[in-house]
This record gives structure tokens, sequence and C-alpha cells, in this order.
């Protein structure tokens, strides 16, 4: 682990104002991948679900196009 870049990181957003927070907040948000320990392995996976991301990958490489994968994954 870099605790040296963590670090920097907490200076920075400590350094924030509530509307850059909430900024931030927001496009973190709004990333449909996400990497949660104790989810998938902490694998990337589709954000809220345990849905992984390879799946995904690996079903469209081998010739599912969206409108399949849609239909097997449907959003909530």
């Amino acid at each position: 682990m870099n605790t040296r870049l963590v670090d920097s990181l907490l200076q920075i957003i400590e350094s924030l104002t509530p509307e850059e927070r909430i900024f931030l907040q927001e496009q973190l948000n709004s990333k449909p991948i996400q990497v949660t320990v104790g989810v998938c392995g902490g694998q990337p996976h589709i954000r809220n679900t345990r849905i992984p991301v390879w799946t995904l990958v690996a079903f469209h490489q081998q010739g599912a196009d969206e409108e399949e994968l849609l239909r097997n994954y449907p959003n909530r």
C-alpha cells in the first residue's frame, strides 16, 4: 500500500470546500465500476451488484452483444 499517496490524498480532501467535497462525492458515486473488499473477491464489479466485470468482458469476447448482456444482467 502506498501510504504516502493516501496521506497526500487525505490532506487534499481535508482542504476541499464543502461544495468541492459534495462534487467529489457525486463524481465517485457516478462511477459504474466499484472495487469493494469482500465483494467479488475484491475484483472490479458493477456498482451495487455482485456482477464481476470480468464476467461481462468474457461474455462479450465470446460474441455476446450489449443487448444480450442487458437481457442476462438487467438493471434493478
